[in-house]
């Protein structure tokens, strides 16, 4: 457990692996801020391997901005990547509380960095400041496990192979894989979803996805979360097709 405080000349920064309820309900209320001011639907980042938690005064303080991070399970250039999302109270922009806590992370990120841009004010401009610049942008999708129904038939189940972990785990076949990762608010995090070249357009992704979200919901998740590029269209048709539907649209950057 990483649990520490950090103090700044007027600011307290805490850095840790989890989040307390206190510190959850009081990220929700930032980004329902946020949200409001800046009239958009982004979610609270609540599933995150690391948080940065920015106070104003001292440990006791008013909650002003959150960094998080996920150690993604992927690279770019070979270097392993994080992911990174911030917010920062409305009325608390412009006075560099994202600088100290991007600068307080500094030694606990990996060498490539993946940012997401929530839409507000000043935030394009704070990420050309530290060297970032657009890349591409993902839809944000969500199917709640209690309305998710398969469709009959179809697959060799013999060729699945399942390697669970306590918070996650990975689904293989001979066609194609997909890695998963178990949230406490009982979300599930689908990722490196992939059908082999060599079995596309045969709808295997279709089924390694059916097997993948019965296999979830029967260890009791209750939703599952997905990114898909905004450009990869058969592949958004596909899960729309699985119940699916489209919940946020996240520009992302790198350095």
């Amino acid at each position: 457990m990483i649990d520490g405080y950090t103090r700044g000349s007027r600011r307290a920064i805490a850095f840790r692996d989890c989040l307390n309820d206190r510190e959850k309900e009081e990220v929700c209320e930032l980004v329902r801020l946020c949200n409001l001011h800046d009239k958009t639907n982004y979610s609270a980042p609540l599933d995150g391997d690391l948080y940065f938690l920015c106070r104003n005064g001292d440990a006791e303080g008013e909650l002003t901005g959150i960094l998080s991070v996920w150690h993604l399970g992927s690279t770019s250039d070979g270097k392993e990547l994080d992911e990174i999302a911030a917010f920062t109270r409305p009325d608390q922009r412009r006075k560099g509380v994202f600088t100290e806590l991007y600068e307080s992370a500094g030694h606990l990120l990996r060498e490539a960095l993946l940012f997401s841009v929530y839409k507000n004010e000043g935030a394009e401009r704070t990420l050309e400041a530290i060297g970032g610049h657009f890349d591409h942008a993902e839809y944000l999708m969500e199917l709640s496990l209690k309305d998710f129904c398969p469709s009959a038939g179809g697959g060799d189940e013999r060729k699945v192979l399942f390697q669970e972990q306590e918070d996650g785990g990975r689904v293989e076949t001979d066609y194609g894989e997909a890695n998963y990762r178990l949230n406490s608010d009982g979300s599930v995090y689908i990722f490196g979803v992939l059908v082999y070249d060599r079995f596309r357009g045969r709808g295997i992704g279709r089924r390694l996805l059916e097997l993948l979200l019965s296999r979830l919901r029967a260890r009791g998740a209750e939703r599952a979360i997905l990114e898909v590029f905004s450009e990869n269209l058969p592949a958004v048709r596909l899960y729309e097709s699985l119940g699916f539907s489209i919940k946020e649209k996240i520009d992302y950057a790198v350095l």
